[in-house]
């Protein structure tokens, strides 16, 4: 039975996180101001099911002198707790990601 990882920290360094860490969770949760990675990690932060906040975006452009933007989806309910299958999730925010790709062009003029 796989397991769920739930990270926070102001620095998360995951230079030399392997495939196999991520593969044995079913849900990652990394909250961090910071996060250190690699082209090869990175890879794998696409290919597994790992959730990062918004604020180490925003923290990362802060200290990089770009701009950045975060749209968030809703897909689980806390309070009743209805959620959406992974299925649908994949496949139903085709809106968000539309306005996502609206905002960027506009933000890159």
């Amino acid at each position: 039975m796989k397991k769920n990882l739930n990270v926070t920290a102001a620095v998360l360094d995951l230079r030399k996180v392997s495939e196999e860490t991520f593969a044995s969770y079913e849900d990652i949760k990394l909250q961090a101001a910071l996060v250190l990675t690699t082209p090869r990690v990175e890879a794998l932060l696409a290919k597994y099911p790992v959730e990062m906040e918004a604020a180490a975006l925003y923290c990362n452009a802060a200290y990089t002198g770009k701009r950045a933007l975060a749209i968030c989806s809703i897909s689980d309910n806390l309070v009743t707790g209805e959620e959406l299958s992974p299925a649908d999730r994949q496949n139903t925010f085709t809106n968000m990601m539309k306005i996502a790709l609206e905002v960027a062009v506009k933000m890159a003029d």
